[in-house]
C-alpha cells in the first residue's frame, strides 16, 4: 500500500490587474494539502484514490482566477506484461 500526504505552500506574490478592475496588486499566500493512496493487488491491477485540496481552501494561483475546491479521483491502473 502506498500513502502520500503532500503540502504545497506559497507566499504572497506580486501580480498584475491587466483589466484594471481594481484588484489588489498581489495574490495572497496559501497552503494546500493533497492526499493519495494506492494498493497493488497483483495481476497488474492497482486501484487508487486521490484528493486534491483536502481542506477545501480558497486560493488563487493567478490574480482573478480562483482554483478549484476539493477534488476527488478514484480509479484503477492496469499494467500490461512485466512482473506483478
Amino acid at each position: 500500500m502506498n500513502l502520500l500526504l503532500a503540502g504545497y505552500f506559497s507566499g504572497q506574490r506580486t501580480d498584475s490587474d491587466f483589466l484594471f478592475l481594481g484588484l489588489p496588486p498581489h495574490t495572497p499566500g496559501y497552503a494546500r494539502i493533497d492526499l493519495s493512496a494506492s494498493y497493488r493487488m497483483g495481476y497488474g491491477l492497482t486501484p487508487y484514490v486521490r484528493v486534491v485540496n483536502l481542506l477545501d481552501k480558497f486560493y488563487q494561483d493567478a490574480l482573478g482566477y480562483p482554483a478549484l475546491g476539493r477534488e476527488a479521483r478514484v480509479g484503477m491502473n492496469y499494467r500490461f506484461g512485466g512482473k506483478n
